[in-house]
């Protein structure tokens, strides 16, 4: 059994064993396989995440999160890439990724849409396709234990907030529900209904 370093949170936990195994070796499971190890690890939800990287700071700093799901229709993958390999989390480098495919997930009709009811939202990147990948970050050797987790990953789609939020949480079986959910509505953003609130 793993044990919790004295220094974390009461609400810290010990990091997922695949994480290790996937840092290790390219998996020899399939993609379907790892983003359900994924799923089934305690995660933290950001619709209209964009590349804000505070909730991975404060939660991988305490140790309280090593998985999380960031979702965002205004922001290219090309793009995304570039911060991730370029300029990334302080502290980590981005080892492993692997792309996943809309069948991928459990609700495939739920989670491929890119908007859920109402008008189209503005702030689509209507040229992007779909695009969906997980990747694995690695505490850099200089850094410790007080900086944060060994590990971490995240979740990245391209897909509407509500409509990803319906897919991975509420239909699954048995549902499972996030540790915690970052609600930051942009005013102005290009949403169709707000997050937060009446949304």
């Amino acid at each position: 059994m793993t044990t919790i370093p004295e220094f974390m949170t009461p609400l810290g936990e010990a990091e997922p064993g695949w994480m290790r195994s996937w840092s290790e070796a390219p998996p020899r499971v399939s993609a379907r396989s790892l983003l359900q190890a994924f799923l089934d690890s305690r995660t933290v939800y950001y619709p209209g995440s964009g590349t804000d990287g505070h909730p991975v700071s404060l939660l991988n700093r305490s140790h309280s999160a090593h998985c999380y799901i960031y979702v965002d229709y205004g922001i290219r993958k090309s793009e995304l890439l570039d911060k991730i390999y370029n300029k990334g989390f302080r502290g980590y480098e981005a080892i492993r990724r692997v792309d996943l495919l809309m069948h991928d997930f459990e609700d495939t009709q739920e989670i491929s849409k890119v908007y859920h009811k109402g008008p189209r939202p503005a702030g689509l990147i209507k040229s992007e396709p779909p695009y969906a990948f997980i990747q694995l970050f690695r505490r850099q050797r200089e850094f410790s234990d007080a900086h944060g987790a060994e590990f971490f990953a995240i979740l990245f789609l391209f897909a509407d907030g509500h409509a990803a939020f319906e897919a991975i949480y509420a239909r699954r079986r048995p549902v499972r529900s996030p540790f915690a959910v970052v609600l930051h509505d942009h005013g102005f953003g290009g949403n169709w209904a707000s997050f937060g609130g009446s949304g």
